[in-house]
């Protein structure tokens, strides 16, 4: 495990005393929000409240002016009492509330560049770009126009990528598009940097067009971001504020209204980066928002984005602490977990249409009409699995253990190896870990592991300060996180909707002159995606963590976001692997807080009334031992709730209400006694990678642009999924296969079978028939759902690969050959004694047979799995099997499936004639994915199954080789 060599500290302003005011009881409704309003008004608090949400500060601002009902009241005081807890007690990153700070372990390199002040503000993205868009109307005559490079095209339309509606956060069902015409073409031909005015009088020129008609649909294309103007450079500028300003005075447009309120904002940020935060500007504030939306009918959230730096704050971290945060951090990446599959049914699908030799443009890919269309939201739904019962099994005992005893889960040395040990080695592991840091009676530091708020990969959480860093310190959160192998780059993206950008866009980010017209996708040998550069021929990894706000994005983020995460294991915390609770108990190592005690009060019925929601809450604090004081956890959101303020009981009251459960979670030890709460966020990634044949990936130096052969009936083919019943899924593949499929003399052609997952798993049968034989395939189909082999069945294309297998000559061979795998795979089904050790051995007799066409010798053999990795743990279960797998080598090994292999014989003989001058390489592809296709249809598409297999092949052809050597 390594750990970053640097950690980021965050603070809230607010003081953690601040409790004690809010909490006063002897006050009466109407006292008690007079006394928080005062609070907000006392503590400066205004100007962060009206910055941030001016509804809610209108309404305490004009309180007294205000006829406000008990009930609002009632909401308003309970709003205010949640938003100051938040204020102090979350250190989260928000607006002027709440600080950070970059600190180093054991280095002096300087962190912050020149631009970094205490208070750093620049215009919100959710002004500026509906700011731009108003703009690009008013001056639009003097604006230099360019074409989107993210605009491609296919027969009928011209597209750009962005699948929300500008402006907004709601999804729209595809990419924007424009009609391809001969006026669209003409515009796109010819623009090139083109003044707005010039371009108009050149389209009027050709098609002897009305200037308003022609500004009219130029000012449609600017809006759906077809036509770029010089104004979005404003989106990637260090000040974006001075930038339009010095535009529009370029322009002549220094007396619009436009100007002013630019210089207005400016004016204000000045004197907000100076810390200046006074009644002056809070009224200055108001006074924008409210001309903003007289002049130009812009709601304003907010008006600036602010990050608040303070060198000062730090934590005084020992060795020794280091030591056992380092220690905890490996033991929790050894509890199991898997990588994101969030991808794989499209993975399938892509597979099924392009196959795995053949790159797709990305922008094509992701768009219904031109490529496979992207679902919205796909997340990983994969149930938990305890795919480790040992590490379940060891964590539930000590939390009975702990319960009965009435006691904490306390860890030591031995406790962590032997979890450790349990576990699952660490691979492709990499996060950041969140820890709150009291201290105790003895000014000790307590940490407190906040599981809820991990990133997905180590350093994400520093994206969004990234443009406040010197570049020493971004070439480190760059470097940290390890590749796999592949080299990772940074996709430079402008979105038009306002929450979805880069953080900052910075010289060291993927080379902006590429746009992703220049970007392929493509599955790679282990069957996940890859993109390519078709410009400078490099394969890559996605790298967006400068990114933020993904969950908004469009498909195309949303996608890169899941390539990237397919080399990324995801992080289960440790509640995962404890038993279902009413009450989970402490898990402590040392002076570190891995899990609080939590408690899950279940509310089967909702309760309405008040009195008896807190008769029933407070007979089962009293026996379940909950304190007083304690946080309600949805996510991350976590609610201060000290059932000494009477006000805490109606906050309890509303969750019931929303939700059927309550999660209660202790406060941190000793937090009450401390000043102020911080955080410290680690870095941390595995020692192990997976290993990726880049080498091979590197070979596909082309991008093939052939068309798809896709199959129909009328083609002379028939494809058809079987959804099969499980239970009598050998039978199926066997007897009635055997009888109906491939000995039938209704069926004389060719006809084969693979196995399937995209939807749910499947057989797909293919078959060539002469048009009079499509009624008795039919008739077949009917009979398998009646005899409840099948519970459905469904025809689709045949999506040939004709490029992957080399052309039209060749891929009926390959399918001839497809043929007779199937055949032996459905012999050995019906007349074998099926059990997983005969599976495997038939599994390799095979393998070796299909390379005994294609190799000379056992050292050409094992070229075949040279990128083959050997796994240390598979070591020893393969000892079990090697005798036998070295007699399906020499041929001993039960003589009677020599019968089987002779069913390929002539048509691999045939494939090796077409295949004896082709390239190495080439010729290597085409047989493995044979081999992987015959592994399909034996065994299924358990992806771990066959590297199984094919690591046990490779042992056993080295073994074979070695033992030859001393004969």
């Amino acid at each position: 495990m390594k750990l970053f060599d640097w950690y980021m500290v965050r603070e809230p302003i607010l003081n953690i005393n601040d409790l004690k005011i809010i909490k006063k009881n002897n006050l009466n409704d109407d006292e008690y929000l007079n006394m928080l309003i005062t609070f907000i008004f006392d503590k400066g608090l205004d100007v962060c409240l009206c910055h941030a949400n001016i509804e809610l500060f209108s309404i305490i601002k004009n309180y007294q002016n205000i006829n406000l009902s008990k009930k609002k009241k009632k909401n308003l005081s309970l709003s205010l009492y949640n938003y100051i807890t938040r204020m102090i007690l979350r250190s989260t990153p928000f607006g002027f509330m709440s600080s950070i700070n970059i600190k180093a372990l054991d280095t002096t390199n300087p962190i912050w560049n020149n631009y970094a002040k205490k208070y750093n503000l620049e215009i919100d993205s959710r002004l500026l770009y509906p700011l731009i868009n108003k703009l690009n109307i008013v001056v639009k005559n003097e604006l230099y126009l360019k074409k989107n490079s993210n605009v491609y095209e296919d027969t009928t339309h011209f597209y750009i990528p962005y699948q929300m509606q500008l402006e907004g956060t709601n999804t729209v069902p595809n990419n924007i598009s424009v009609k391809k015409n001969e006026l669209s073409k003409f515009i796109f031909t010819k623009l090139n940097n083109m003044l707005y005015k010039d371009l108009v009088k050149l389209v009027e020129d050709e098609f002897d067009a009305d200037t308003i008609m022609v500004e009219t649909y130029l000012d449609k294309l600017i809006e759906e971001n077809f036509i770029v103007t010089e104004l979005e450079d404003a989106i990637s500028h260090k000040d974006r504020d001075i930038f339009l300003i010095k535009k529009l005075e370029q322009k002549g447009f220094s007396n619009s209204y436009y100007y002013k309120a630019l210089k207005e904002i400016y004016d204000i940020r000045q004197i907000m980066e100076k810390g200046n935060i006074h009644d002056d500007i809070l009224y200055r504030i108001i006074e924008v928002k409210k001309f903003l939306k007289e002049k130009f009918n812009l709601d304003v959230h907010n008006i600036f984005k602010v990050d608040t730096i303070d060198t000062n704050i730090e934590i005084d971290l020992s060795k020794s602490e280091i030591n056992n945060i380092k220690k905890v951090i490996d033991m929790l990446l050894y509890l199991p977990s898997d990588y994101d599959n969030s991808l794989q049914e499209y993975k399938n699908k892509f597979l099924e249409i392009y196959g795995q030799d053949e790159y797709v443009n990305i922008l094509k890919l992701l768009n219904k009409n031109t490529g496979i269309q992207y679902p919205i939201n796909i997340y990983n739904n994969k149930a938990f699995q305890y795919n480790n019962e040992k590490v379940y099994s060891l964590l539930t005992e000590w939390q009975y253990k702990a319960i009965r005893d009435k006691t904490d889960i306390i860890l030591n040395e031995e406790r962590i190896e032997l979890l450790k040990r349990v576990g699952k080695k660490p691979i492709d592991k990499s996060f950041d870990m969140v820890f709150t840091v009291t201290k105790d009676g003895f000014n000790n530091n307590i940490y407190h592991l906040n599981d809820n708020v991990t990133s997905l990969k180590a350093t994400n959480i520093y994206g969004r300060f990234r443009y406040l860093n010197t570049k020493y310190f971004e070439e480190q959160l760059n470097k940290f996180p390890d590749s796999v192998g592949v080299p990772s780059d940074n996709l430079n993206y402008h979105h038009p909707n306002p929450i979805i950008d880069n953080v900052k866009f910075k010289s060291i980010f993927f080379d902006k002159q590429t746009s992703f017209t220049d970007i392929f996708v493509f599955l790679g040998e282990d069957l996940n995606f890859y993109l390519k550069n078709l410009k400078n021929g490099e394969t890559f990894i996605p790298k967006i963590s400068d990114m933020h706000n993904t969950q908004y994005s469009p498909n195309l983020i949303d996608f890169l976001s899941k390539v990237e995460n397919q080399f990324i294991q995801e992080y289960w915390n440790i509640e995962n692997y404890l038993s279902d609770y009413t009450f989970l108990p402490r898990i402590v190592y040392k002076n570190i807080i891995i899990s609080p005690r939590k408690w899950k009060i279940n509310f089967l019925e909702k309760i309405e009334n008040y009195s008896q929601f807190i008769k029933i809450f407070l007979a089962k604090k009293d026996e379940l031992l909950i304190p007083n004081r304690f946080y309600i956890q949805q996510a991350d959101l976590k609610i201060y709730i000290d059932l000494e303020n009477e006000r805490c009981m109606e906050i309890l009251f509303k969750e019931s209400k929303k939700n059927i459960s309550i999660i209660i979670v202790e406060i941190e030890k000793n937090l009450l006694q401390n000043k102020k709460v911080k955080e410290a966020v680690f870095s941390i990634k595995s020692d192990l990678h997976q290993e990726i044949n880049y080498n091979y990936m590197m070979k596909k130096d082309h991008i093939p642009n052939l068309s798809k052969e896709i199959l129909y009936i009328d083609d002379g083919w028939i494809s058809v999924n079987l959804y099969y019943n499980d239970n009598n899924i050998n039978k199926f593949i066997g007897e009635f296969f055997l009888t109906n499929i491939f000995e039938s003399e209704n069926f004389s052609d060719i006809k084969y079978f693979i196995r399937y997952a995209d939807e749910k798993e499947h057989i797909r049968l293919r078959m060539k028939l002469e048009f009079d034989q499509v009624k008795s395939a039919l008739h077949l189909f009917k009979e398998m759902v009646d005899l409840n082999y099948i519970i459905d069945y469904k025809i689709v294309p045949y999506y040939r690969e004709t490029y992957r297998y080399g052309g039209k000559e060749v891929i009926e061979i390959v399918e001839a050959c497809f043929e007779k795998d199937s055949e032996i795979v459905s012999k050995f089904y019906a007349y074998s004694n099926i059990s997983s050790k005969e599976k495997l051995y038939f599994n390799i007799l095979n393998i070796f047979d299909i390379l005994s066409y294609f190799s000379e010798s056992i050292n050409d053999k094992i070229t075949f799995f040279k990128d083959i990795n050997h796994k240390v743990q598979n070591k020893k279960i393969y000892r079990k099997y090697k005798d036998n797998l070295l007699k399906t080598l020499n041929g001993s090994y039960e003589e009677n499936y020599n019968s089987y292999l002779s069913i390929r014989r002539k048509e691999y003989q045939k494939l090796k004639e077409a295949l004896k001058y082709e390239e190495v390489n080439y010729k290597k592809s085409i047989i493995l994915s044979i081999v992987h296709m015959f592994n399909n249809r034996l065994s299924g598409i358990n992806r771990e199954h066959e590297e199984l297999v094919m690591e046990f092949a490779s042992r056993t052809l080295i073994d074979y080789q070695n033992m030859r050597k001393y004969l």
